[in-house]
């Protein structure tokens, strides 16, 4: 949760990078920089850091990065309720993405099940978070696990299936507690809370 300190070490580490003319780290920064603005819950900065790097990338040629810099640009764009935009993104990382790419995998499959799951698309948005989840299963990654997890959760609650997302939600806390991301196992905890508030 120390925000400040993580900007501040990004801007150092862009600041290195510029100087020794590393123009794809410098676009690939722009992940690590949405990420922290996500987790700080300001999810315009990081579609403002997604789209300098998108444009940087694509601007390079470069499709590696770009696949996942346009799954976690829908992700952002997502999270302001501009849910038809985000699905082009994922249309654009899946196109982008190879195989072996399974961030850019999990995180568009993860984006557009909740896009279909706002359109009331249910059974083919539990079949794409499902698949996320499976994804990261295989992965050694426990955020990216807990993320997918904490996809799939809103899309059965948006299903209407908030029994099933409980305990979801508390796989998704228990990774991020083991990992030791106290802001993401805060987030999981509160969406908790809200089963057990009094009706």
């Amino acid at each position: 949760g120390r925000f400040e300190d993580a900007r501040d070490f990004l801007a150092r580490g862009r600041a290195i990078s510029e100087e020794l003319g590393f123009r794809v780290w410098l676009a690939g920064f722009s992940l690590l920089a949405s990420e922290i603005e996500i987790l700080a819950d300001d999810p315009a900065a990081a579609e403002r850091e997604l789209r300098k790097g998108y444009g940087a990338l694509e601007q390079m040629g470069d499709r590696g990065l770009l696949s996942m810099v346009a799954a976690e640009l829908a992700r952002a764009i997502y999270a302001q309720g501009r849910f038809e935009e985000a699905e082009r993104f994922t249309d654009a990382s899946k196109e982008l993405a190879a195989t072996a790419d399974m961030a850019s995998q999990i995180s568009w499959r993860a984006v557009r099940a909740k896009v279909l799951a706002r359109r009331h698309e249910f059974e083919a948005a539990e079949e794409l978070a499902r698949g996320a989840v499976a994804l990261a299963e295989q992965t050694d990654g426990l955020n990216s696990q807990g993320g997918a997890l904490m996809d799939l959760a809103e899309v059965l609650e948006l299903a209407g299936r908030a029994g099933e997302a409980q305990p979801v939600l508390e796989q998704a806390l228990d990774l991020f507690e083991r990992k030791g991301n106290a802001v993401s196992a805060r987030k999981a905890r509160t969406r908790l809370g809200a089963f057990e508030a009094p009706m």
